[in-house]
């Protein structure tokens, strides 16, 4: 199932030699290119950490409008401008807050981020949940008129592409329905022990890209109330890591390559920054022409046996 069950210790382990892997980008079904691997800026993430890791050669850079949960669109939006990079360059995706769900609202929402992020553009625009249950006041609509409205920015070139995160597969399948643009990315909670297989296989089948949040485990304690983080307690992954002299960091970040799955961990630390960057492995290059969902590398997986190489 998605996510189900508690985290698995000193399963048996079969793993690549070929560990480290290329870190390509992967093409949206409207052709638009998605990193892989990009800045979470939430979680203490600030102007300072968005600008080094612009500075170490991250590019896709992942906000939202919910400053109670940790975001801030404007120092995303002064370290973008102060860098000296192309804003073409830079893909940067927000996120519509919950209570801002409606047709006015998200129009009115959509150009705040825009002023935010001192840009004329969005890369990239999801819908953060598909509900408000901390809202004090009920939103004027629903997601699927917030959707309509994203449409129409979509349609004029002023976001390039939109999708939604935190979305179940019952609401997958109400969007597909009714949209005119069909969603080109899905953002959920993925981590070795949390792999959201169902939605992951709804991405498959519909030609959508699947991005992992809180890939090393935040949500086992913000959700599951667990005091310590099982990613990095996990004996296989301690091992893996042991053996081709990497962190459990960049074991996962390239696990989740190898599925083809892009990931946005937030951090402060440039250590963390550095090692989960893809230059810093001796054997990343870049893939030509990498299709959707279909990198052109071996991949491994965690199963209920361990940590194994998908033939």
């Amino acid at each position: 199932g998605a996510g189900g069950g508690t985290p698995e210790r000193g399963e048996a382990l079969t793993a690549s030699e070929e560990l480290l892997l290329p870190i390509p980008s992967l093409y949206l079904a409207n052709g638009v290119e998605y990193p892989l691997l990009g800045l979470g800026c939430a979680s203490g993430v600030r102007g300072q950490h968005v600008s080094l890791a612009l500075d170490l050669g991250y590019r896709l850079l992942d906000t939202a409008q919910a400053y109670h949960w940790g975001y801030t669109e404007d120092q995303v939006g002064v370290a973008v401008a102060s860098s000296g990079i192309p804003r073409h360059k830079i893909f940067i995706q927000t996120k519509l807050q919950p209570q801002h769900l409606g047709t006015r609202n998200t129009y009115a929402a959509i150009k705040g981020s825009m002023d935010n992020l001192r840009v004329d553009y969005l890369d990239s625009l999801l819908i953060h949940f598909p509900t408000c249950n901390d809202c004090v006041v009920k939103p004027e609509g629903t997601w699927k008129d917030s959707w309509r409205q994203m449409e129409t920015f979509y349609k004029n070139e002023t976001i390039k592409c939109i999708g939604v995160s935190n979305f179940n597969l019952k609401q997958l399948d109400e969007l597909w329905e009714l949209a005119e643009v069909k969603p080109h990315v899905v953002q959920n909670w993925m981590d070795p022990f949390h792999q959201d297989f169902e939605v992951r296989e709804w991405c498959k089948n519909h030609n959508v890209v699947y991005q992992a949040y809180s890939s090393f485990g935040t949500q086992w304690k913000h959700q599951k109330r667990l005091s310590r983080l099982p990613i990095l307690d996990s004996e296989v992954l301690k091992r893996i890591g042991k053996k081709h002299h990497k962190s459990v960091f960049q074991v996962v970040t390239n696990w989740l390559v190898a599925l083809g799955v892009s990931t946005i961990p937030a951090s402060t630390r440039e250590d963390h920054l550095n090692v989960q960057h893809p230059s810093n492995s001796p054997h990343s290059q870049r893939a030509d022409n990498p299709k959707p969902g279909k990198p052109r590398c071996p991949s491994l997986y965690v199963g209920r046996r361990g940590l194994q190489r998908n033939r």
